[in-house]
């Protein structure tokens, strides 16, 4: 079913066979990945045995400059 739908290249909420990640979608020839933004992170190969489900697209950010 998660297949069906892939934004290539969008920052999404993902789930991983048990773990949610936020990254960033890449559908390539040779399969789909999970990137981080931050380079000391490995890219995550999404096999078709995994449990993978898209919860949403990341649109946008904001800061926080206190609590309280």
């Amino acid at each position: 079913e998660a297949y069906r739908y892939r934004p290539n290249g969008e920052i999404g909420i993902f789930y991983l066979n048990g773990n949610i990640y936020i990254k960033e979608l890449h559908d390539e020839p040779d399969g789909v990945y999970l990137i981080s933004l931050n380079q000391k992170y490995r890219p995550i190969q999404v096999l078709e045995s995994d449990s993978f489900k898209i919860f949403g697209k990341v649109i946008g950010k904001c800061k926080v400059t206190s609590w309280g």
